[in-house]
């Protein structure tokens, strides 16, 4: 199996956030736009952007939890971002 470079590094940011103290939080949005801004309102500090490309942005929240912004189409939605970050978990 042949994964592509920006699904290792995605992946990998994935799995150096997932610890037991992480859930993950997610939404569709209308563009990437829209998906950076609101990760931006969710860090309350600046973004660390690891991938830059038109169709995904990924990077680093400010309490270094990872968030991933990445286009996706389907036949029964059409087109849309999906967005994603990881959230310490609530006690």
């Amino acid at each position: 199996m042949k994964l592509g470079k920006l699904t290792i590094i995605t992946l990998f940011l994935t799995l150096m956030s997932c610890g037991s103290g992480s859930e993950l939080m997610g939404r569709n949005f209308t563009s990437i736009q829209s998906c950076v801004a609101s990760m931006k309102n969710v860090s309350s500090g600046p973004l660390k952007i690891v991938t830059d490309k038109s169709d995904q942005v990924t990077g680093v929240l400010s309490n270094g939890k990872t968030f991933n912004c990445e286009k996706k189409s389907s036949g029964t939605k059409g087109n849309y971002v999906e967005g994603w970050y990881m959230k310490a978990k609530s006690k």
